[in-house]
């Protein structure tokens, strides 16, 4: 099947020169967790809902290019595994359909609605990240910036009393803003009244119901029950979950090797963009034999005209253990520049992995009484 069959040519989008308050509201009113970002007819990238949320940036002032993200592209010739394959190694629910022009969008759902696959639902559900029922909304930011996930069941009673995903947050975000103009804030950057401190809510005030499965369900019916559903949860002894892109995977074909996007790379020669791909990809390959990682996200801004062009280069890595981020590196030569931004990152990240695995050693010193 070729996803001009299934996809959607309702498209929601923004204009990069919009704010990110703007564009979240309609994110919010159309119920999506990405919105294409459009130059006029010219397709710029996409906003991610999960992006705002971590980034916690001042909405009212920020634009949604200095957020946005570049995105693999489908063609409404492609078939439905392909783009399934594209969707799991992007890591985004959608994608923009293009033939030349920007034809319409295709998400998660659109092809788990028109699958049909046999699975193991122990093997495919997977145990997840949860907050209690006490627990505040800042420790569910945490668990999302820290852990790399965007939804953490509600835990009452040792029983799931509902879920909280990044609407959720993002509707307690814009309601947030709106209550803290009422109590006095924004007011020529001065403040006559406490501010409202969200993050010290209870994630219980907010979370949605949760959708449970029998353990014994059979796969026609978690397919059906996640047409509806961001997300399936599946109570046997722990608590598992299954989200879309865990379905997704079973009909996609899965790349031997990672994935990345460059952003913000322009009229470069041929050579220089091969160095750049060699010393990302030198970086990267043992990272992703130990580490099961999403893709690499790569920031690229020029700085000055007419002269010497200055560069910034950020870098964000989304792995199991947690989302390495490089802040600006600077410098006059881009493939220096390159290498220092994969330098910083590289030693972040084995830092991070040798310290979790010394612990995974002690527990087990510790379990086998040594």
């Amino acid at each position: 099947m070729q996803i001009s069959q299934i996809m959607t040519k309702n498209i929601i989008s923004c204009d990069q020169n919009e704010l990110i308050s703007q564009a979240l509201s309609k994110m919010r009113q159309n119920k999506v967790h990405q919105i294409l970002v459009m130059d006029g007819k010219e397709l710029k990238g996409m906003l991610l809902l999960n992006d705002i949320i971590k980034r916690e940036s001042d909405m009212s002032v920020t634009k949604v290019s200095n957020m946005m993200k570049p995105v693999p592209r489908a063609n409404s010739s492609m078939s439905i595994e392909d783009a399934a394959d594209l969707i799991v190694n992007a890591n985004v629910r959608a994608l923009p359909v293009v033939d030349g022009d920007l034809v319409g969008i295709v998400s998660e759902t659109d092809i788990i609605s028109n699958i049909s696959v046999d699975f193991d639902l122990e093997k495919i559900s997977r145990p997840c990240y949860s907050v209690s029922f006490n627990d505040n909304i800042g420790k569910v930011k945490n668990i999302f910036v820290q852990k790399n996930v965007s939804r953490v069941p509600v835990i009452k009673d040792g029983k799931i009393a509902g879920v909280v995903g990044t609407i959720e947050l993002a509707n307690i975000v814009e309601q947030g803003k709106k209550l803290d103009e009422a109590r006095g804030w924004g007011l020529k950057g001065k403040s006559f009244k406490e501010k409202l401190n969200k993050d010290a809510m209870l994630a219980s005030t907010i979370m949605k119901d949760a959708i449970i499965a029998r353990k014994t369900a059979k796969p026609k019916e978690i397919l059906n029950l996640m047409k509806k559903h961001e997300e399936i949860f599946v109570v046997n002894g722990d608590i598992r979950i299954i989200t879309p892109k865990d379905a997704l995977r079973l009909i996609s074909k899965p790349k031997k090797s990672f994935y990345f996007q460059i952003a913000g790379l322009e009229d470069e020669d041929s050579m220089t963009v091969a160095k750049m791909h060699k010393i990302i990809e030198d970086t990267i390959k043992p990272i992703a034999k130990v580490n099961e990682i999403q893709p690499l996200h790569l920031y690229i801004e020029h700085h000055g005209k007419g002269g010497k062009v200055k560069y910034s280069i950020k870098a964000q890595l989304p792995t199991q253990i947690g989302t390495f981020v490089v802040s600006k590196v600077w410098g006059y030569n881009l493939t220096t520049a390159m290498q220092e931004a994969m330098n910083n990152l590289d030693r972040e990240f084995w830092k991070a992995y040798e310290k979790i695995r010394g612990k995974n050693k002690a527990a087990q010193r510790i379990w086998r009484g040594k």
